[in-house]
């Protein structure tokens, strides 16, 4: 149960529901539990956001600003910048395929590679062409989402955000070897283009731009794909206006190790309770002679939603 200060002086069960987001991702309708009615015993009650009853609780809510990108896509593909050019596969991963026109695990036979390039051609940089013409959608009407918004004070595109990389970090396709320096300079390669296609595309030339660095894992982990992710940052031509955020060292170790604790948790309370050590089956079990612990409860962080 989360009670939120700021959110009326009984607001509970915040909720999303996906099947009300609008498919242009714009607007929503937000389901919470809401306040009591006005007047309950005496009790004077202010409703934040106005409107608010008590009971089930439905809110419009339209996004002020454009949020573009979506999970499980790829800057090597989906994201692919115009001046990447089509999506090739590398030298490595040509010859491997050649050498098995028959297919194998994660090769297409050669009578079928055609229709695979083709599947690729049509994916290559979709999603970058949407973002940016959703971009171009809401600088051309910003007052269908923003009603307060002046003309004549006119808008400017403060920054952009990049926080993506692991489906190029598994991607053996595209960034096949070894795991080693040079490995992912491609992907060194790929937001440097992006940079600057974008800041074309939108004409901000000077836009800034945040990459958030892929921090999966922490610290220790995925270092050669984090170098690469962060390299353009430190390219003369975007000195002063391209910042790599770390967040590696945000990676919660306690939470990352709560899963396969769940699992274990899972097994004792749902079989090994129930079988004797014969194997056969134990219609007398009793919780406590069955339950094992499997770790120290995990300090709990919530954040805090106003």
């Amino acid at each position: 149960v989360s009670y939120m200060r700021d959110f009326g002086e009984q607001g509970y069960f915040l909720n999303f529901p996906s099947k009300f987001i609008s498919p242009d991702g714009q607007s929503l309708w937000l389901c919470y539990s809401a306040n009591f009615s006005p007047g309950w015993n005496g009790v004077k009650l202010n409703f934040n956001p106005p409107g608010g009853r008590y009971g089930l609780c439905l809110h419009e809510v339209r996004l002020l600003g454009p949020h573009s990108s979506k999970t499980g896509r790829s800057l090597n593909t989906e994201f692919r910048p115009p001046s990447a050019g089509p999506y090739t596969l590398s030298k490595e991963k040509q010859e491997l395929w050649d050498k098995h026109p028959q297919g194998a695990h994660g090769i297409p036979k050669a009578e079928d590679q055609k229709k695979w390039q083709e599947e690729k051609d049509a994916a290559t940089g979709v999603f970058y062409r949407m973002m940016i013409e959703h971009v171009q959608k809401v600088l051309k009407d910003i007052k269908r989402v923003c009603l307060e918004y002046d003309e004549k004070a006119g808008y400017e595109l403060a920054g952009f955000v990049w926080l993506q990389g692991f489906n190029d970090l598994v991607d053996e396709d595209t960034y096949p070897g070894p795991m080693q320096p040079g490995k992912y300079d491609l992907y060194s390669d790929l937001p440097t283009k992006f940079i600057c296609d974008a800041r074309k595309d939108l004409s901000a030339p000077k836009m800034p731009f945040v990459i958030g660095v892929l921090g999966v894992g922490g610290k220790s982990e995925n270092v050669i794909f984090r170098k690469a992710m962060a390299a353009p940052a430190d390219m003369p031509e975007f000195k002063g206006n391209v910042v790599a955020v770390e967040t590696a060292p945000f990676w919660d170790h306690d939470i990352a190790a709560a899963p396969p604790k769940q699992d274990a948790y899972n097994n004792i309370v749902g079989t090994a309770h129930t079988l004797k050590k014969d194997g056969t089956f134990d219609r007398e079990w009793k919780w406590e002679n069955y339950w094992k612990p499997v770790g120290k409860p995990l300090k709990s962080n919530f954040l805090s939603v106003t």
